[in-house]
Order: structure tokens, then sequence, then C-alpha cells
């Protein structure tokens, strides 16, 4: 939809309705629903389902492709077998998944784990806000002085690429500039956290001057371990990974 609140189809890139009422792609679902039942599938193949999702077939007077009538009770069954965007089962919705509830719940989970051994692998080695850190660049050790954490980028699945997790704040004087004045760093190998251990980045930062495990706690939020805020944008986007296999056996 644009800004005027008027809508374009995603399909013809007309304007006045969208991809699900356009009409140039319900008369392209229904000529290819008709070779199936030409050719001996009938109602059933692919593209005679596509079409018993279109207006035509959901209306009202609904038909098939080639101008059947559609039973009352076929019409029923096809409406109550929506397809979930996340599972690809049928029976319900994205919204309501149980697989997509169990899936997030597996993920908080374990980004907690993961979490509460950073929190104590950090106090261990003293990295906190103020620490002192070096990192190799052209053969030269830079050092850089830690001003916080982004404590929203350590989830259970992004550990092995070891994130951008230290804000930092170059120490030199030399060549620095807007770009380079106070980079985020990955985090250097942590005890009791091996995901990091063969994750880009972990080697090249290492500690020089640490602080004590009460400033370590200072700087990171007591909610921070058990915090989900960013479980909902992970799966935003995301499918199951049988989602196809679901989808073709529902």
């Amino acid at each position: 939809m644009s800004y005027s609140g008027t809508v374009y189809c995603r399909y013809c890139g007309n304007k006045g309705h969208n991809s699900r009422s356009c009409p140039e792609k319900s008369e392209h679902v229904r000529q290819r629903a008709l070779r199936e039942i030409e050719t001996g599938e009938g109602y059933e193949g692919y593209w005679g389902q596509q079409w018993l999702k279109r207006p035509p077939a959901r209306g009202k007077e609904g038909v098939y492709a080639d101008g059947t009538r559609i039973p009352a009770e076929k019409k029923s069954s096809t409406k109550q077998k929506r397809v979930c965007k996340y599972c690809g089962k049928r029976g319900h919705n994205r919204r309501t998944c149980p697989q997509l509830k169990a899936d997030k719940q597996v993920t908080l989970r374990e980004t907690a784990d993961l979490r509460a051994r950073v929190q104590r692998g950090l106090k261990e080695v003293g990295l906190g806000i103020g620490s002192i850190v070096t990192k190799e660049e052209y053969g030269e050790n830079v050092g850089y002085m830690v001003v916080g954490f982004h404590l929203d980028t350590l989830t259970s699945e992004s550990a092995r690429h070891n994130p951008r997790f230290l804000q930092t704040r170059v120490l030199r004087t030399q060549s620095v500039n807007s770009w380079n004045r106070e980079p985020t760093l990955c985090l250097p190998h942590l005890p009791g956290v091996p995901e990091l251990e063969d994750s880009w980045g972990s080697g090249q930062v290492a500690i020089a001057g640490p602080v004590s495990r009460e400033a370590v706690v200072a700087g990171i939020p007591a909610s921070w371990i058990e915090d989900g805020a960013f479980v909902d944008a992970l799966y935003q986007e995301r499918q199951h990974p049988d989602y196809h296999e679901n989808s073709w056996n529902s």
C-alpha cells in the first residue's frame, strides 16, 4: 500500500486491488487448473487447490475452474484448511502455531543459558565497562576502552558467529576519525563459553586491563539473562525447516 492509501497489486502492478483478488492472477490460475482437469487430475491437483483460494471459488456462487458448482460441504472444508506460514501445517495460522511457540521457547531457554555463562565468563576475566582491550590491526596492537555492551546481539544462534558485542573507544589519537573512533568488537575467548572458541574474530581481541567483578555486574542489567524481547524479531520472517515437507503432506 502506498503512502496515499492506494492499494497496488503485486502480481499485475495495477491499483485498486491486491494479489489475492487480482483478476489477472485468477485467470492465470484458472487456465492451469483447467489443464489439470483435462489431463485427468481432476480438481485435486496443485493448481486446482490454488484455484479454491481465489475469489471465484470462495464466493457465494463458488465454482471450480471449469465452471462446475463447488458443493457446499467442500466449500466449508476448504475455508477451514488454513495453512500456517511458519510450519506449513493446516488448521491454524502463524499466530496460533504450536510449533512456533515451542521453537521460541527453546531459543529463549538456550539464550538464557548462554547469557548466564557469558556473564560468568566476563566476571572471571574482568571484562566490563572500563576494561582495556587490544586488537591487532595491520601488525599493531591497538588499545580500546570498553564503554558499553550491545546486549541484544547475543543469542543462542548468534554466538557461533560472535556478533559485535563490545562498544569501545579507541585510545590512540593518530588516524582517528568518526568512522573508527568508537568501533564495536567481538568478544574474546571466555571460560565456560565454547561457542566462542571457533567463532570469527574471537581470537583477535585480548584483555589488557581488567576491571573488578562488581564493575562487570554493574554494567549489565539484572534482567538481561532472561530478557526475551529479541525473540519475536528473530522469528518474524522465519519458516520451520520442515515447512515445505509439512505443506505437501498436510
